[in-house]
């Protein structure tokens, strides 16, 4: 029987050979192991002579060892990814990572880190990416910029998103205006019709309604916009992922699916 120190020692030896398949994707080799962490950077033993380049995406893998409770036999040893970070600098013989997830109560020290080769995996440590340098950027930017819709996005350094924003909300809100205008003209000389007429006062009256409800749907908008800025500010980054993704049924039907990630 294998004693339960040796047989870990073995399963860590073991895991070493493995490729890692995380979130149902392949890896490469490893790359190198984590060697010194300071707060949210990570030092690796692995550079340029290794291959590596700055902007790479890696998986922070750890190792699932199932043993016997009665035995202590190893049963499995699988793979997990932990964590990933990008690397921000390469040197000949080490780089620098920043950590862009790691989950809670995980240790990165000494783990080994892989090249992420799975494009489902690659799409959420981009995501993970992008939602650590938002809140990085927005660490410093007061929320009472959240009071106009792009101004808070200007702030963190997404100048597209807060032009889209800005731009929306102005035209909604201009629209808004403006149709606001045009159903009082209409109401007005509604009221200021004088002639029997029937088919005027319809017309005068129709026409007020539809810039009413044009006005309506533009003031909808604005607050839509405004809805969503919020939103954007005070939980991107910390609120879990909503993915989306296309499917075909049984019979060839498209289906969308939806996917909530906690």
């Amino acid at each position: 029987m294998i004693r339960p120190p040796v047989a870990l020692a073995l399963a860590l030896a073991f895991s070493c050979t493995l490729l890692p398949s995380p979130a149902r994707g392949e890896t490469s080799r490893s790359e190198g192991v984590i060697i010194r962490v300071d707060g949210s950077l990570a030092y690796i033993d692995a550079g340029q002579q290794q291959g590596l380049m700055e902007g790479d995406l890696l998986d922070i893998m750890s190792t699932e060892i199932l043993t016997h409770p009665l035995t202590g036999d190893t049963l499995s040893v699988t793979p997990t990814a932990v964590g990933a970070l990008r690397v921000r600098q390469v040197f000949p013989r080490f780089a620098i990572g920043e950590m862009v997830h790691i989950e809670p109560g995980q240790d990165p020290m000494l783990l080994p880190v892989y090249r992420i080769m799975d494009p489902e995996r690659m799409s959420q440590v981009m995501l993970y990416a992008q939602r650590y340098t938002y809140a990085v950027a927005g660490a410093g930017a007061s929320k009472r910029l959240a009071l106009i819709p792009g101004l808070y996005q200007f702030k963190v350094g997404a100048p597209v998103k807060g032009w889209a924003l800005l731009g929306l909300e102005a035209a909604a809100f201009t629209a808004g205006v403006l149709s606001h205008v045009q159903s009082g003209n209409y109401y007005e000389n509604y009221d200021k019709l004088t002639t029997h007429s029937v088919e005027q006062f319809d017309y005068q009256f129709e026409r007020a309604n539809t810039w009413h409800r044009r006005r309506n749907a533009a003031l909808w908008l604005a607050g839509a916009v405004c809805a969503y800025n919020w939103i954007d500010v005070f939980w991107l980054g910390k609120a879990p992922a909503l993915e989306s993704g296309l499917e075909l049924g049984h019979q060839g039907t498209p289906l969308l699916q939806l996917a909530y990630r906690f």
